[in-house]
């Protein structure tokens, strides 16, 4: 092994190191809470935001620039197993891209009601999740009335 390697070693086996990591993961997290204020919402009531933010650490696919973190995390989650997580980061996604002048309509399909869920989001007092099941298609327009409409599929 190579003096570099061993002095790496070292380091990353210092208290300082794990302070600094941990730093790091703290300030993408603000980054994702901030950039993604829904999605982070939603996975921090279920427990999950930190290991998700810590696999894209992990797995580098997070940018060094904060400003980009939050992107990387939406795309990241829109492609999760858990149908809310991923409609309600592809709808976030949608959200953004039509507040920076995307002139396309977003379809996204959600397994529960998402004006009752985003309105869970938004306010905090509600500790209850919307318990209405079914098909609803969101779509995502900037020449939309409040940007958004829902429709029920089945």
């Amino acid at each position: 092994m190579e003096a570099a390697d061993v002095y790496a070693l070292h380091v990353r086996s210092t208290r300082q190191w794990r302070l600094l990591e941990e730093s790091v993961r703290f300030w993408r997290r603000l980054a994702v809470q901030r950039g993604a204020p829904l999605t982070a919402a939603f996975l921090l009531k279920q427990r999950r935001l930190h290991d998700v933010v810590d696999r894209l650490l992990a797995e580098r696919l997070a940018s060094p620039y904060t400003e980009t973190m939050a992107e990387a995390f939406l795309v990241r989650v829109s492609g999760a197993p858990d149908e809310i997580a991923s409609a309600l980061a592809r709808t976030e996604l949608a959200l953004q891209r039509v507040a920076r002048g995307a002139h396309t309509a977003y379809q996204i399909e959600w397994p529960v009601d998402p004006v009752a869920a985003l309105a869970s989001l938004l306010d905090p007092s509600r500790v209850e999740w919307p318990d209405r099941p079914g098909r609803w298609q969101l779509t995502v327009e900037g020449r939309l009335p409040g940007l958004m409409s829902a429709t029920r599929l089945d």
